[in-house]
């Protein structure tokens, strides 16, 4: 997972960094790729790519960045971080 809170930055959204500075929401982190995170707003729905040199991260790991490969890690989804919940 990704060491950086990342925040949404939209104009239109209630919950970003412009209309709530101080107390934006953070976006919920719903993919990786080789070289990034691939974040979600649950508000406004926009989406935010961070690589994983500025939010940390192993490169190299997740879905590449041409759009193959594994998309969530390797096992079964449950005991995946991002594609499922752990029971």
């Amino acid at each position: 997972m990704p060491r950086l809170i990342v925040v949404c930055h939209s104009e239109d959204c209630r919950n970003s960094a412009v209309r709530n500075p101080t107390n934006p929401r953070p976006m919920k982190c719903v993919g990786e790729f080789a070289s990034a995170w691939n974040f979600l707003c649950e508000t406004c729905g926009s989406r935010r790519i961070v690589t994983k040199d500025v939010a940390g991260g192993m490169f190299g790991v997740g879905q590449r960045d041409d759009g193959t490969g594994p998309r969530g890690g390797k096992g079964p989804e449950k005991y995946r971080r991002l594609g499922g919940v752990i029971k």
